[in-house]
């Protein structure tokens, strides 16, 4: 990796600070500014100017919402090398660049547009993934080329692919979304999560068609095999909040925070590349507003290493 005008972690799962104030920085740091300021950066390196990135922006504060949705799908989303120059970066700006692309076309807000970025991302990991594998001789320079050529071949796929998620979703949809009263007591919060799980949703369209198609490669084969990706995952999440053990519950005036989690037979989940033996796990957290409105914030599977 060369050196970059802000720290990056390629294909990170957890959000993370991308600039370290200085002893000369003013001590009441914003991190919206950051981010603002962090995006800026990010799409003049994938080859925005400034006029372009203007337009883009148009009327949106930059340091409110809904740009700042953006602004994290797009720095919590990093492409490998990202603020990087040389002969690696400029393999991947082309990626990056239609993702931005990919993102912005027909999308009626922002925040639609941070959950098609999202969407294509998931594409390109698993992409770039899949070539790492396949092509093990080759330096790291070609395997980003080949990530980038084949992503770009593949973007019409990628938007077919969106449709018949959105498709599936609908004909999945059965009308009523799960609606839980906060005041009750713990036991009685988690017992009706339980009888609604099969109705529990995830949000708009493309923001649950980008966790299923990131994470539903981490469910046992048993309970992907002959479905659709999306039904498969969203089975997994009714089957997680239904049978899973209660690992997180908060309660406060206004919202409720569940998490629930089940085991996965050993060699299923997200495996590290390092082959480490691992306890897995798939776990999901749930939002449940003062309204009663309930949303899945994600599932995915999570690692645990093996005792002695």
């Amino acid at each position: 990796m060369r050196s970059r005008s802000y720290p990056i972690h390629p294909r990170s799962e957890t959000p993370h600070a991308t600039h370290t104030p200085r002893p000369e920085d003013d001590h009441r740091i914003d991190p919206q500014a950051i981010n603002a300021k962090n995006m800026l950066e990010a799409l003049a390196w994938a080859g925005m100017s400034e006029q372009e990135i203007a337009q883009t922006r148009g009327n949106a504060n930059p340091e409110k919402r809904p740009w700042q949705r953006l602004c994290s799908a797009v720095m919590n989303n990093e492409f490998p090398e990202m603020g990087s120059t040389g002969p690696e970066a400029e393999a991947v700006k082309p990626a990056m660049a239609k993702a931005l692309s990919f993102s912005l076309e027909k999308a009626p807000d922002f925040k639609e547009c941070a959950y098609r970025y999202e969407y294509f991302m998931a594409f390109y990991n698993a992409t770039l993934s899949d070539v790492e594998e396949r092509h093990l001789h080759l330096p790291n320079v070609e395997q980003l080329k080949e990530a980038t050529s084949q992503i770009l071949r593949s973007e019409g796929d990628i938007r077919q692919t969106l449709k018949s998620d959105i498709q599936k979703l609908n004909e999945l949809r059965t009308g009523n979304s799960a609606s839980v009263d906060i005041t009750l007591s713990k036991e009685e919060i988690v017992a009706s999560l339980r009888k609604q799980a099969a109705i529990v949703g995830m949000g708009p369209d493309t923001s649950t068609a980008y966790h299923a198609r990131k994470h539903y490669m981490e469910l046992p084969a048993s309970e992907r095999d002959g479905l659709h990706p999306v039904e498969a995952y969203l089975n997994g999440l009714e089957k997680t909040i239904r049978e899973g053990k209660v690992t997180n519950f908060k309660k406060g005036a206004n919202s409720v925070n569940v998490s629930f989690s089940r085991n996965l037979p050993p060699g299923q989940g997200k495996l590290p590349k390092d082959g480490t033996p691992q306890h897995n796990k798939i776990f999901s957290a749930l939002f449940v507003k003062k309204s009663g409105d309930t949303r899945a914030l994600t599932m995915h599977s999570k690692s645990e290493p093996e005792g002695p």
